[in-house]
């Protein structure tokens, strides 16, 4: 966040830049509890002045979070609160806990108010006030603060607030930086929400521990303040670089806001990351609790923010899923999650009385279950561990072999499997639908493409032709049993219970949308898909809500334009799936524009793109808070996958650790710079390309990490006959160039990686410059 503060009246210039820690494949480093706030002041005038910035902070260790504070100190939980100073090498600190809320108790823990200082500038402190009014007649008075302020422990019902100031003399024309912190450290976190529907009936009274990570990399808020004023400058150009490679871009300020934005969530009380190192979500989160616990499969089905950023902690999902009980043994993946994993779990209880869901329970719903293989996948091109993907693959085989097994239909005639998904579907819409559809048979498919992916990484040549085999089988029936109208998808209604039927539906090429994200090609013909994109926008697009249109949930007003989830030629029937004919959910806008923008449908994705954020435009909606069941929901992270489909880049996984990488900007590719991550590495590619497509440069700049590189293949230039000259931090590189049907092929020496180390200089520069 960066502020600008009003000229009015104050002799010197101030700006604030207040930021968490936020590093892509850093993730330790962006898990420190606290936030960073530098105050830059500049002194315009031709004489020396000397400034002083006060920050004062609450000791709130004791609360519940949760109570109303009054009179500004007072809740009952409080009582026996301390505010201490600590002084450490260049910084000074006022360390609050409370001395009489049990050790182990969740509200237990330290808030930090500190400063980081340098020679010449001078620390006061108000160690502990409650009344505000008093500490500013101190603060502005000669005398300034006073030090310790109010004696002793807080009273039963009371806590104390602190201050301290920072002063610093700034001479003419020059600017200073106030450095302040706030931290915290509350290292007892508890289930403390109910999972009795998932078996796990334990006594109210009774919380099961669970820790939070960050307490086993900072053990104390020393520990944490030590830290950050050790790494501070580490913290801060990374955290800037992050954000400059987002958004110093060309690319349009809709998708950048759209896919920056939703990082948010990882932020958000949505997320933990807990003690046993595992992290963990619910779908969304209200103002005292997380909503719909835990790791919900199918909701998580469209995240990919976290997946991209800090690869890590994303695999832990699917070390849950796979090998922590959500997978059951007939290979039925659990929806959810309980925690600590040492519990019974949820599909132990299924065969009880009462627990018994069936086929068509949300209980375990097929998009999250098959997309648990496309998950796998993305994970591996992330660069997981050889050893990491061979503890996941009998799981991801197991779910495989189950859908073409048990699911897949099978021909009465033939006895032939048809590739195709006819049984009941149960989805992320809270129902099951039935009959063939895309929805979820366009996930299968791309999950039989993975599958074929993943069998040729582990040397099985022969699983993967079989999953190649029902692949094509299935794509050829799925398609023409879908697009019967020539127009767009359809559903093969079976059961006239939660019915898609005939109409335009905007979560219908799902697998469509995963396929291009993992670079796996088409999974129905492109035409029809187009034709489906063209038509969803003609039909479900309208200009201004109305309300009474919209339910069970109205989520946009009249003042709203936008898609709704479904529409059909006349009223919807009443046995249309469940939520259809609420407005689309962000988390889905985000999707469908991507797999527009992906299929060179950019007008389309970016008038979505520009709607949504209408929607959320800080005065209708937060920006940073987009709703479905529950606040800052963790749906719309798809759309962080926006920065690959605008930028066309892809990546494939060659011998010794190598990549081929693809970029082929699909907007501005004739000035373009925008950002991308892969594996180990982060930051920007630039391109500037005539008008002919024939002369320019191609830089691939790694703010971050290292990007190993083995063939880089740039579309956009046609250039037989002309010189290509490549550098490497400047330094020639040697490389052979060849023009082909994906364009210009840079590939290097015998194919071996060039590391593109951005950790060596202030950035690695890979630079591909075509000329006459």
């Amino acid at each position: 966040v960066e502020v600008a503060y009003p000229k009015s009246g104050l002799p010197v210039n101030v700006t604030l830049e207040a930021f968490n820690p936020c590093i892509p494949f850093d993730s330790k480093n962006s898990s420190y509890p606290a936030i960073i706030f530098n105050y830059t002041v500049t002194n315009p005038s031709a004489y020396p002045v000397q400034v002083t910035l006060l920050n004062s902070q609450q000791n709130l260790a004791g609360w519940n979070g949760q109570s109303e504070i009054t009179d500004d100190v007072m809740d009952r939980n409080y009582g026996g609160n301390s505010n201490i100073m600590l002084s450490l090498k260049n910084m000074v600190a006022i360390d609050m806990s409370n001395t009489l809320v049990d050790t182990f108790h969740n509200s237990n823990g330290h808030i930090a108010n500190a400063v980081l200082t340098e020679d010449g500038d001078t620390v006061s402190t108000m160690l502990q006030f409650d009344s505000v009014r008093v500490m500013w007649e101190n603060f502005i008075s000669s005398r300034g603060l006073p030090g310790q302020g109010s004696e002793g422990l807080s009273p039963h019902g009371k806590t104390w607030n602190g201050a301290l100031a920072l002063t610093k003399e700034i001479g003419a024309g020059e600017t200073k930086v106030f450095t302040f912190i706030l931290a915290w450290h509350f290292p007892h976190r508890y289930q403390d929400w109910t999972q009795a529907a998932f078996g796990i009936n334990s006594d109210s009274k009774s919380k099961w521990y669970l820790g939070n990570q960050y307490a086993n990399f900072f053990p104390s808020i020393t520990q944490v303040l030590e830290g950050l004023r050790s790494d501070i400058d580490f913290l801060t150009k990374n955290t800037r670089n992050f954000r400059d490679a987002m958004f110093n871009s060309t690319l349009p300020w809709q998708l950048i806001d759209s896919a920056a934005g939703r990082i948010s969530v990882a932020r958000s009380p949505t997320s933990m990351w807990l003690g046993d190192g595992r992290f963990y979500a619910f779908e969304g989160c209200n103002t005292t609790a997380g909503c719909c616990p835990l790791n919900c499969t199918h909701v998580w089905n469209y995240e990919m923010a976290i997946a991209r950023l800090w690869p890590d902690v994303e695999r832990t999902m699917r070390d849950v899923e796979f090998l922590n009980g959500q997978l059951c043994p007939n290979f039925q993946m659990m929806s959810r999650v309980t925690v600590p994993l040492d519990l019974r779990r949820w599909f132990s209880f299924l065969s009880a009385p009462g627990y018994n869901p069936g086929q068509a329970s949300t209980a375990a719903c097929a998009d999250g279950e098959i997309g648990g293989v496309l998950k796998v996948y993305r994970e591996v091109k992330m660069g997981a561990s050889k050893d990491w993907f061979d503890l996941m693959w009998p799981g991801v085989k197991g779910v495989l072999n189950r859908w073409m097994t048990d699911l897949d239909q099978v021909d009465p005639k033939t006895k032939q499997h048809l590739g195709v998904i006819p049984g009941a579907q149960p989805n992320t819409y809270d129902c099951a639908i039935y009959g063939v559809n895309t929805f979820i048979g366009s996930l299968y498919l791309c999950a039989l493409k993975a599958g074929a992916a993943m069998a040729l990484l582990q040397g099985d040549k022969l699983l993967a032709e079989k999953y190649s085999q029902r692949f094509t089988v299935g794509t050829a029936n799925l398609d023409k049993e879908c697009f019967p109208n020539g127009k767009w998808y359809t559903q093969v209604v079976t059961k006239n219970v939660e019915i898609l039927s005939d109409s335009t539906f905007i979560d219908c090429l799902l697998g469509q949308w995963w396929s291009y994200v993992l670079n796996l090609g088409d999974v129905l013909p492109k035409e029809h898909c187009v034709s489906t994109c063209d038509y969803i926008m003609q039909n479900n697009h309208v200009k201004s809500f109305d309300p009474d249109l919209q339910y069970p949930r109205k989520f946009c007003t009249e003042n709203d334009s936008g898609l709704f989830v479904a529409r059909w030629a006349g009223s919807p029937p009443k046995t249309g799936m469940l939520y259809t004919s609420e407005a689309a959910w962000s988390g889905l806008e985000h999707e469908f524009a991507g797999l527009c923008i992906y299929q060179n449908q950019v007008g389309i994705g970016l008038q979505v793109l520009e709607e949504t954020r209408q929607k959320h435009d800080g005065w209708r909606r937060s920006p940073w808070n987009e709703v479905e069941c529950g606040d800052h929901y963790s749906r719309p992270m798809s759309a962080f996958q926006l920065f690959d489909a605008a930028s066309g880049f892809v990546w494939e996984m060659v011998h010794e650790g190598g990549l081929d990488i693809t970029f082929d900007p699909r907007i501005d590719k004739h000035t373009f710079r925008g950002f991308f991550s892969a594996q180990k590495g982060w930051g920007q590619y630039i391109q500037t390309i005539d008008e002919t497509n024939i002369t320019g440069t191609a830089e691939v700049e790694v703010m971050f990490g290292a990007l190993p590189i083995t063939v880089l293949y740039l579309p956009a230039f046609d250039t037989f006959g002309k010189t290509v000259s490549v550098t490497l931090n400047g330094r020639s590189v040697k490389h052979t160039m060849t023009q082909g049907p994906h364009g210009l092929a840079v590939s290097f020496l015998n194919r071996v990686a060039v590391e593109i180390d951005g950790s060596a200089h202030s950035f690695g520069r890979l630079v591909v410059k075509v000329s006459e």
